[in-house]
């Protein structure tokens, strides 16, 4: 699921006029108001990192924080040299891995989490 934060939503975690300036109520659609407001909580510019391939590359990664936050470069890595066979698996399988390390960190049944 591709949550449109970035691009359309939570205007209250990027910019402080929408920080609930007159404490509206949650009842009317409104967040609770964020105490010493210190700026950009979530941007709306994607964070781009330039790689140059090289010949000995066997395969290359793009995911979003989501992926990163939660699995290193070097568990990315050896999924995808473990399942290098099924490349059409892998999306699956880096997902499941990513929320089984959120299960764990959180102490949430896997199932709970996958509801989420």
């Amino acid at each position: 699921r591709l949550q449109p934060t970035r691009a359309l939503g939570d205007f209250h975690l990027k910019h402080e006029e929408f920080n609930n300036p007159a404490d509206m109520p949650r009842s009317q659609g409104f967040h609770n108001k964020i105490k010493n407001f210190k700026g950009n909580y979530v941007s709306s510019r994607p964070e781009i990192q330039k790689f140059v391939l090289r010949q000995g590359d066997r395969f290359l990664v793009m995911g979003s924080d989501g992926l990163w936050d939660e699995l290193s470069s070097q568990e990315v890595a050896d999924l995808v040299n473990q399942n290098s066979n099924s490349p059409r698996d892998l999306p699956g399988k880096l997902i499941d891995k990513a929320l089984e390390k959120v299960s764990m960190r959180t102490r949430l049944p896997l199932s709970e989490i996958k509801k989420l």
